[in-house]
C-alpha cells in the first residue's frame, strides 16, 4: 500500500517536472484548460445555464463521458446543438492527446524508479 502511494507521488512529482521543461507537454495542458474554461463559460453565458451544470457538461464531455445536458442542449436551440458538436470534437481530441501524453510521464518515471531499484538490489548484493 505504501509503495503503491510513494509510486503515485512519483508519477505526480514526474507530470509536474515535465510541465515545467517540457514546452509542448504545458502547451497542450494549457489548451486543455482553455477549452475547458471556453466550454463552460459559453453554455453559462450563452447558453443561460447554471453554473454547476456548465462546468458539468464541459467535463463530461471532454473526457468522453456520455453527455451530460441532453435536455439542456435540446432546449436552448440549434446554436447550442452546433456548439455542442464542435466542442466535442475540439475538446474529446485535445484531451485525448494529452491523456497520451501524461501516460508516456508515467512511463517513464515508471522505468526510471524500477532501474534506480535495480541499481540499489546490485549495489547491495555487490556489498555482500
Amino acid at each position: 500500500m505504501l509503495t503503491t502511494i510513494l509510486l503515485a507521488f512519483q508519477f505526480l512529482i514526474g507530470i509536474i517536472k515535465r510541465l515545467i521543461k517540457d514546452r509542448y507537454y504545458r502547451s497542450i495542458g494549457l489548451l486543455n484548460l482553455l477549452v475547458l474554461l471556453v466550454g463552460t463559460l459559453y453554455t453559462w453565458l450563452a447558453g443561460g445555464w447554471p453554473l454547476k451544470e456548465s462546468i458539468l457538461y464541459s467535463v463530461t464531455t471532454m473526457s468522453m463521458n456520455t453527455p451530460y445536458s441532453g435536455p439542456l442542449i435540446e432546449a436552448s436551440g440549434d446554436e447550442m446543438l452546433f456548439f455542442h458538436l464542435f466542442y466535442t470534437f475540439l475538446s474529446v481530441g485535445i484531451f485525448i492527446i494529452f491523456t497520451m501524453e501524461t501516460g508516456k510521464t508515467i512511463h517513464i518515471t515508471y522505468e526510471e524508479a524500477v532501474k534506480k531499484m535495480a541499481q540499489r538490489r546490485a549495489k547491495k548484493n555487490a556489498g555482500k
